[in-house]
This record gives C-alpha cells, sequence and structure tokens, in this order.
C-alpha cells in the first residue's frame, strides 16, 4: 500500500487565528439547554472527547502503525502522528488519518477496529440527553475531524443515529476540503446547507468556530476527565 507517510505529509492549509477559549459549561446548564429543545431544533456537536472518551481517528493511525486489519506493520508512525496532534500540525494530522483510511478497504478496517470502537466510554450523561432530544424530533449533526467512515462507525456502535454525520473525508491520498477542523467545521457546515443550530457542543479551541455558530455554544471538559454524574 502507498501510505501516506509521515515525512511527506504535506502541511494543512492556512487558517485564521481560532476564538480564545470559552469558559467551560456547567454540565447543568448544558442539559437545560437540549432539554428545553422542541422538534426541529439542531444540535451540532463534535465527536471525539465531546460525545466519548477518545480520538477516534487515533484508532485508524494506530492499526496500521502496528500492521492491524489491511495494514502493513509500519504503514504509519504512530509517535510521529500523537506528537503533531498533540504539540505540532494539529490539523494536517488529522488529514493525515483519514488519507490513511483513504489507501484501503475500509470494511477491512471497520472488521478490525469495531471493538475497540464499541468499547469507548462515552460520556453517559450527554449522550442520554441527546437521545431524548432525538426522541422529541431534535436533529443531530455531529461535526468531527476524524475521518469521517470512523466517526459514522462509532456513533452508530453507540446508538447514536444522528441526522448527519461531517468528518474529514479522502480519495486515495486527497482530502476533500474544507476539511471540518477548526473554521472547516463552519464551512463545511455551511457547505452543505444546513440551518444554524441552536445548540453546539465541542471540548477544545478547534471547536471555536463551531461554538460560535451556534445560537448557544457550550465548551464541555473533555470525556475522559468529566466526573459529572447525573
Amino acid at each position: 500500500m502507498a501510505a501516506p507517510t509521515a515525512p511527506h505529509a504535506a502541511p494543512s492549509p492556512v487558517a485564521p487565528s481560532l476564538p480564545p477559549m470559552a469558559p467551560l459549561a456547567d454540565p447543568a446548564a448544558v442539559l437545560a439547554a437540549l432539554e428545553a429543545l422542541t422538534a426541529g431544533a439542531v444540535v451540532a456537536t463534535d465527536a471525539d472527547e465531546t460525545l466519548w472518551a477518545g480520538d477516534v481517528g487515533d484508532e485508524i493511525v494506530r492499526l496500521a502503525s502496528e500492521g492491524g486489519g489491511p495494514f502493513a506493520r509500519g504503514d504509519a508512525d504512530f509517535a510521529w502522528y500523537s506528537k503533531e496532534m498533540a504539540e505540532g500540525d494539529y490539523a494536517n494530522a488529522c488529514r493525515f488519518a483519514a488519507r490513511l483510511l483513504a489507501q484501503v478497504d475500509a470494511e477491512a478496517v471497520r472488521t478490525a477496529v469495531s471493538p475497540t470502537l464499541a468499547a469507548i466510554a462515552v460520556r453517559g450523561w450527554l449522550v442520554d440527553a441527546l437521545l431524548r432530544a432525538m426522541d422529541r424530533g431534535v436533529q443531530l449533526v455531529i461535526v468531527s475531524a476524524s475521518p469521517l467512515p470512523v466517526v459514522r462507525w462509532t456513533a452508530d456502535l453507540h446508538g447514536l443515529h444522528a441526522a448527519a454525520v461531517i468528518g474529514i473525508e479522502a480519495r486515495a491520498n486527497e482530502v476533500q476540503e474544507p476539511a471540518p477542523v477548526g473554521f472547516g467545521k463552519v464551512e463545511a457546515w455551511q457547505r452543505l446547507g444546513l440551518a444554524q443550530p441552536q445548540v453546539a457542543l465541542g471540548d477544545s479551541r478547534w471547536d471555536g468556530p463551531l461554538l460560535q455558530m451556534a445560537q448557544a455554544g457550550f465548551l464541555l471538559q473533555k470525556a475522559s476527565k468529566d466526573v459529572f454524574s447525573l
């Protein structure tokens, strides 16, 4: 497989500076906002570390690094990727995961990673509130910087059958732009002609533009650190 190895990964496009981080929201305020929504309202939510505790794009790169599924060992450098995600070109690393997945049989990857994705801990109080809202006719749209297929797989495994899922898409070694990273989340949303969301949810500065786009945006503690319980 001609994998998009780390040294040849193109830098991400230059984007405007992200808005300042908002204060962390009180979970009770988030719940109240969601419970107030009625049929036809739209919720936009990030996925990784917002809906669940982890980054599902990581699992694609990890699989390629270890030679699982359709990958050969060393098709990706997980150490390089992790460093980029944490302190380097985050947007480029997100695109790298999508390009990596696009090089192979997606169904073979799905078979290999589904047990891991099914075991990811979801943010229970939030997912339960979203499911109740969906039962009332609220539309859930997931907007993620992880590869689109893996976000869909994870959401479906945890019963979050969203009205739409936006993620990074790639064909061969080319990412379809605008990739939903930072301001790209808003651009991808607008390109689909979606209505302004009443509520938006995220966990990092990369979600800032999405939160600002909504009537009410809530920055959450990362799901892996969330100790709130009902």
